[in-house]
């Protein structure tokens, strides 16, 4: 069956009749469980508002989209189909599907992937025939039409029923019929009820509850009564195929109009094979499938059926007698729904095109088609083709045959091993084999050895390689062992050898690939390595260009080479491909990082549109000039092998390429290959968050939690015809500044995103050079954890806020408060000053200064009057002076104190000794000292270490003492050789004398200094005692806060 819808197919195809356009069909694509679909048989085919195909099987649904087949099946989900038993399915608007299933009707949204089951079941015992979904129809209201088993049912838009028809259960009981099969629509939005097993139309009245014949509401259709088969095109026309005659109608609902169309054909040739169903193409043109037998093709423009037997077809055949069904898509390409899987017949799929029969006749003998050109060709569909040591042989294309085979490697083994052919004549060919080259004549059959005088002896005996024609007309060949290149001029009808042994001679033992460069000069190599050889015309003179001479020339082990007009060399190499540009004189290497299938290289050919085909073992790459995209084509595509070792023009025209592989050779259709078709338009089909497949809808954002950061974006370019050479590339803005070349990968996949929002991108190609002007996107949120959220940080701000205000108050409250307490110190210092300015001038000291000084007065001592009135002007200047200052520097302090010594010893007649000492570490002008703090205790060691209960015999004393401490502190000692404070302490309390309050008051002023600056003070007292435990001074040591003199 298959062989023959094929025939079908091409004969729409190949109406022009050219054989050339005859050979661009040949091959068919066949899809099954193989390639991914749930199931082999293949109900229903639909394509949706965006390109998808929908594929009803008996084992669940199909997506294709040109490059892979993804599954829907039934789940315990509810979100899923209601069963996998698929029998029809229509597209509905919206995006949405209406899937007729054995369990009830399915309605997918596509978009969102999402699933709507619906089902019609009265009870329980019968839910398995009211639910069994036959057919689907869409009237123009947009109602929905379902076909069960055992009822008709209109469903409105939002999918609600609105009216029923069931079969009476009695009914059924007794009939075991089903309602119908298919559903027609025969006026505007009115359906009639074709039931295949009683071969009845009928009509439901759907207020009577009644199922009535269709020719009674439609008697204009009485002809319905004879309906074999009768088919819907996609305009609503109804095509009708009668029984038992040969009459095909076309029956418009609008208008009810109909047309009849008489068959040429008897219809006793017809009843021997029985027509069995019509399937429309276009408005003129249909198939009509036979019970048994060759389909045959109905044009009602020429009212004329062909039978298409003798077209050329693949081989392969459905087998078995079920009626398939057919799908015509945007493209306009064929696809057709069998049981054993899906076909595919495609203008733009069809450029490659192989001949199983030669191929098979070439593989039964091992033949492998020589890498070099051995292939000519004799006639529009006759071709004469070399192998490498299994003879020649001559092929018509047109019939996929081998007509006759030459030089078998048992009779002729010296001519058995072909390398290339060249016409050298209307009717003689050159062949150059492994043993010389030959002449010969297909015609007569007629061979022999090429006479000519100059011939070179090397051409009957050595392998001769390659047969180069130049722009001259000159023939180059190459010749083994050693004999460099030979040069036939047809002009001349003489030979020239350039070898190791003429002059000039040629630099290597022989051309293995040879071409010429846009100003003529030849270049030429070997597999074997050596150099890339150049021969300058004007010069006649050999240059070679070694390994490494130029930057990036890195093998010279050269398989093969051509050239073009803009001064550019092309090498094939086991290493890839080298582009040598000779104005620029650089080398450019193409491998497998570059695009490849591999880097071992063996033959090229530059075509009319730039494209640079590449033979290698893997398959036929094709590299773009213009955009420097490397493609491919494999056996996946249609090549007959991978292995690929030759690629010529298969005409002059160059718009088929000739391409030669092991035990095989395929022809590619260049014009077809390159027709001018729009880039694939891309979709996102898929998205999975941690690796997990989610749901989404392609029309609205995606929202995931921070831990749902690892992202999987799936994609597809829309590409029925070679969906293998899309291309993509993408973006995700968000996380990506550039656009990424995807090759032909169809996923991205991100990593530990950020929180924020993303919006993926991508594109398509498949040209290798024209990017789909339609961008497919989608936007991702990622939402941030909830201590980075808005409303957290909002809250948090407002909280550290209030707290700064809170603590900003506190500490305005507390500033207040230090500030009252400071104020509150320094009045009790100053305070504590008057007092100790008091203490220091008091009335005695003050009586017994003058008192002392008026005794040299009136002793008549004028002298030391004057000097000891001039001590104490000064000391009372500097008590006045300090008592101003907090601080004062040290020698301020040691001349008070020195004045102060003086004059009480002036008091007590000179009655003790002082010294004062100052560290030479200290600079007494360089530091200040807190004022007021050491005279009290100097008063204090003189009034109650010396004065009190004198040491008879002993000379009183008074040390003072200044010691660098700390860079902040100094040390000050006050030392008396009295007797001591306890023996003092007696004495004074049984007199009950004066007890100075100098000590007291320094304490107190100490205690407020370290409330007001935080300063380290400290005061020891330390009693002298001799061995007997008797005192014998007092020594207070003190600790002052330093700080540096103000400049």
């Amino acid at each position: 069956m298959r062989f023959f819808l094929i025939n079908i197919w091409l004969t729409l195809l190949l109406s022009c009749g050219q054989t050339t356009a005859q050979l661009l069909f040949n091959n068919i694509e066949h899809f099954n469980s193989r390639n991914g679909l749930s199931s082999n048989e293949v109900k229903a085919i639909v394509q949706d508002q965006d390109g998808f195909l929908w594929i009803a099987t008996p084992e669940g649904l199909n997506r294709y989209d040109g490059e892979r087949f993804v599954q829907f099946t039934h789940t315990k989900d509810t979100n899923s189909i209601i069963s996998d038993q698929l029998s029809s399915i229509i597209v509905l608007p919206d995006n949405q599907l209406a899937i007729g299933t054995a369990d009830g009707l399915t309605i997918m949204d596509t978009h969102k992937r999402t699933f709507r089951n619906i089902f019609f079941a009265r009870s329980t015992d019968l839910k398995l025939l009211d639910n069994n979904v036959y057919d689907l129809k869409l009237d123009q209201k947009g109602n929905l039409w379902v076909l069960t088993f055992s009822g008709l049912h209109i469903l409105d838009k939002s999918f609600k029923v609105i009216q029923s028809y069931y079969t009476p259960k009695e009914a059924y009981e007794k009939n075991r019929i089903a309602l119908g099969h298919n559903l027609y629509e025969v006026e505007g939005n009115k359906f009639i009820i074709k039931n295949i097993q009683t071969y009845q139309i009928n009509w439901v009245d759907f207020s009577k509850k009644k199922l009535v014949p269709a020719v009674q509401k439609f008697p204009h259709l009485s002809f319905l009564n004879e309906l074999n088969t009768c088919k819907q095109a996609p305009d609503r026309t109804l095509w009708v195929l009668l029984r038992n005659t040969n009459v095909v109608y076309k029956y418009f609902p609008d208008t009810r109009k109909v047309e009849s169309f008489q068959i040429n054909i008897k219809p006793s040739e017809l009843a021997n094979d029985r027509l069995a169903t019509i399937y429309p193409l276009d408005n003129n043109t249909a198939i009509i499938e036979k019970q048994e037998g060759k389909p045959i093709l109905l044009n009602l423009a020429t009212n004329q059926l062909k039978d298409l037997s003798n077209k050329p077809v693949w081989t392969a055949s459905m087998s078995g007698n079920r009626i398939p069904t057919y799908l015509k898509d945007k493209d306009g390409s064929l696809w057709i729904c069998h049981f054993d899987g899906l076909y595919l017949i495609s203008k733009s799929k069809q450029a490659i095109i192989t001949y199983p029969n030669i191929n098979k006749a070439i593989n039964s003998l091992s033949w492998s088609v020589a890498s070099a050109p051995t292939f000519q060709r004799m006639s529009p569909d006759k071709i004469f083709v070399g192998t490498y040591g299994n003879g020649w042989f001559m092929s018509d294309l047109s019939k996929d045959d081998m007509e006759r085979f030459f030089f078998g490697s048992k009779q002729h083994p010296e001519i058995a091993v072909g390398v290339s052919t060249r016409l050298h004549s209307k009717d003689t060919l050159w062949l150059a084999t492994q043993y010389g080259l030959w002449w010969f004549k297909p015609s007569t059959y007629q061979f022999g050895r090429i006479r000519n005088s100059t011939k070179p002896t090397a051409l009957d005996s050595s392998l001769v390689n390659y047969q180069y024609i130049d722009s001259k007309g000159l023939i180059w060949m190459g010749v083994a062992n050693g004999n460099g290149t030979i040069i036939y001029d047809p002009k001349t009808n003489r030979f020239k050898q350039y070898s190791q042994k003429t002059k000039p001679a040629f630099p290597l033992r022989m051309a293995y690939s040879i071409t010429e460069d846009y100003e003529g000069n030849m270049w030429m190599g070997t597999p074997a390595g050596g150099g890339l050889i150049k021969w300058d015309r004007k010069k006649d003179t050999f240059s070679i260009i070694k390994v490494g001479e130029k930057k990036g020339f890195d093998s010279d082990a050269i398989s093969f080479m051509t050239a073009d007009k803009k001064g550019n060399l092309y090498l094939a190499t086991r290493v890839g491909v080298f582009i040598y540009d000779l104005r620029k004189d650089t080398f450019t290497l193409y491998d497998k990082f570059d695009g490849l299938l591999s880097n071992d290289v063996e033959h090229l050919l530059l075509d009319k549109n730039d494209i640079l085909w590449i033979g290698s073992p893997q398959g036929l790459n094709y590299l773009n000039l213009k955009t420097n995209v490397i493609q491919h084509l494999t056996t996946a595509n249609g090549l007959a092998n991978n292995n690929i070792g030759a690629i010529l023009p298969f005409n002059t025209a160059g718009d088929t390429l000739f391409i030669g592989s092991d035990n095989s050779f395929s022809l590619l259709a260049l014009d077809n290959f390159n027709i001018k078709r729009s880039a694939p338009k891309p979709f996102i089909t898929g998205i999975k968050i941690n690796n997990v497949d989610v749901p989404f809808n392609s029309n609205e954002p995606l929202t995931v939690n921070y831990q749902q950061n690892d992202v999987t974006f799936e994609y597809v370019g829309l590409n029925f015809n070679n969906g293998s050479q899309n291309r993509y590339k993408y973006i995700l803005d968000g996380a990506d500044n550039t656009w990424k070349d995807a090759q032909n990968n169809k996923y991205a996949s991100y990593t530990n995103l950020p929180a924020g929002s993303y919006t993926f991108k991508v594109t398509a190609m498949s040209d290798g050079l024209n990017w789909s002007r339609d961008v497919a996107t989608f936007t991702l949120i990622i939402t941030p954890p909830w201590w980075k959220t808005l409303w957290f940080r909002v809250i948090f701000l407002l909280i550290v806020s209030g707290s700064l205000y809170y603590i900003y108050r506190r500490q305005i409250k507390d500033i207040e408060v230090r500030e009252a307490e400071k104020t509150e110190i320094q009045k009790q210092i100053n305070e504590l000053k008057l007092t100790a300015l008091r203490s220091q001038l008091n009335p005695h000291f003050i009586f017994n200064v003058l008192n002392s000084i008026q005794s040299f007065i009136l002793e008549n001592n004028p002298v030391e009057a004057s000097r000891y009135l001039s001590k104490f002007a000064k000391l009372v200047r500097l008590v006045l002076d300090n008592s101003g200052s907090q601080f004062v520097s040290l020698n301020k302090e040691v001349e008070l104190l020195t004045y102060f010594v003086q004059m009480e010893s002036l008091r007590f007649s000179n009655s003790f000794q002082y010294n004062i000492e100052v560290d030479d570490a200290i600079e007494p002008t360089e530091i200040q000292i807190p004022s007021m703090m050491i005279q009290p205790h100097v008063e204090n060691a003189i009034w109650h270490g010396l004065m009190t209960g004198r040491r008879e015999g002993h000379q009183g004393k008074i040390w003072i003492r200044f010691k660098k401490d700390t860079k902040e502190t100094l040390i000050c000692e006050i030392e008396d050789n009295g007797i001591g404070r306890k023996a003092a302490g007696n004495i004074q309390q049984a007199h009950k004398e004066h007890v100075s309050k100098g000590t007291s008051l320094i304490k107190n002023r100490l205690e407020l200094m370290k409330l007001e600056e935080n300063y380290t003070l400290n005061i020891q007292t330390i009693d002298l005692e001799n061995e007997q435990g008797e005192g014998i001074g007092t020594r207070v040591v003190m600790v002052l806060p330093v700080k540096e003199v103000d400049i």
